[in-house]
C-alpha cells in the first residue's frame, strides 16, 4: 500500500488527489457528513440514500480547495505523507 498522497491545483476552486482507491474511500469516508433533517427525506426512508453528502469526489478525486485546511487531520489520522 502505498502511504504518500499528492496534491495538484486544478483550478481555482478544485485540487486533484493523487491516490489509489483505498485511499480515495477513506477520503470519501473522512470528507463526508449527514444532511440536516436526513432522517425526514423520502429518499432515505426508501433506503435509496444513506443521509450523506461527500465533498471527495471518487471518480475524478477532486476536492473543493475550500477543504484543504482539513487535509492535514486526515494525513495524521491514516498516517500518511504528501508528495
Amino acid at each position: 500500500m502505498n502511504d504518500v498522497i499528492g496534491i495538484d491545483l486544478v483550478d481555482n476552486v478544485n485540487l486533484r488527489i493523487e491516490c489509489d482507491m483505498s485511499q480515495a474511500f477513506e477520503l470519501k469516508e473522512f470528507f463526508s457528513c449527514y444532511v440536516p433533517n436526513y432522517k425526514y427525506n423520502p429518499k432515505y426512508k426508501a433506503r435509496i440514500w444513506d443521509g450523506k453528502i461527500s465533498f471527495f469526489n471518487v471518480h475524478d478525486r477532486t476536492l473543493p480547495i475550500g477543504l484543504l485546511r482539513f487535509i492535514k487531520p486526515f494525513l495524521v489520522k491514516y498516517d500518511y505523507k504528501i508528495h
